[in-house]
């Protein structure tokens, strides 16, 4: 691997034996990385966002994604190991908005107990983030592990939009049974994998879900909805806006 250019995907690498199992998430890297300009940009891409983490919250995210090194799915691939490295999109919107004391938050050990993933400040009050991620439909995954043509659809569908009432749901209690203060901000993160693989619809999307979101009743949270690095969705609670 080249130590020099994919640092942190090194130190990743190295909680791997030397020899790496058959089923291990780095076979084939420096093939990819060599010969496919795609797979450099999107690793390069990943890199980047790894780096923008301090050491305590990296040290925070290889423990969370140690497990997932070697636990690839028949259908979805890494799908879940991504879902944990992801996280690092919602702490660099934590630190590019100004917040502050900017912590993972460990994983609670008692088992069917969810914690949020990430505790900060902002402006003397304590923030609670959880993160989610929205992933390709059971529809395209069978669509592009058969190779079949896909067809973008102009409009998000309801089961889409389920999904992300659900996040919003179950981030809210994550959020609520965790916190202990009287007074605090709650902010769901999510990020989405459209079946639109090369996102060509990810700004008429992003409208429609601000829509639906300005429509709904979270009034409570903060809702940040992204794709590929690009925020398509804000929605405030109703006391910011």
């Amino acid at each position: 691997m080249q130590i020099h250019e994919f640092p942190r995907l090194h130190e990743l690498r190295k909680l791997l034996p030397e020899l790496l199992p058959q089923d291990a998430y780095f076979r084939g890297f420096e093939t990819s990385v060599e010969t496919c300009p795609a797979a450099r940009k999107w690793f390069s891409d990943l890199e980047r966002d790894l780096a923008r983490l301090d050491s305590e919250a990296w040290e925070s995210l290889k423990v969370k994604a140690k497990p997932y090194l070697t636990k690839r799915d028949k259908a979805r691939g890494w799908q879940q190991l991504y879902d944990i490295l992801n996280e690092a999109k919602a702490y660099i919107f934590l630190m590019d908005n100004d917040f502050l004391e900017v912590e993972f938050i460990p994983e609670s050990k008692i088992k069917g107990k969810k914690t949020p993933d990430f505790k900060a400040y902002k402006n003397c009050t304590r923030v609670y983030l959880e993160a989610k991620t929205i992933n390709f439909s059971n529809i395209e995954i069978a669509r592009f592990n058969n190779n079949e043509i896909f067809r973008i659809t102009p409009n998000l569908s309801n089961e889409f939009m389920k999904k992300v009432s659900s996040d919003i749901e179950l981030s809210t209690n994550q959020i609520n049974n965790y916190a202990t203060e009287t007074k605090f901000m709650k902010i769901i993160f999510i990020n989405v994998n459209f079946d639109d693989r090369l996102n060509d619809g990810a700004e008429k999307y992003g409208h429609q879900i601000e829509k639906f979101l300005a429509s709904s009743c979270y009034n409570d949270s903060e809702i940040v909805v992204v794709s590929r690095n690009s925020t398509l969705a804000l929605h405030k609670p109703s006391n910011q806006q």
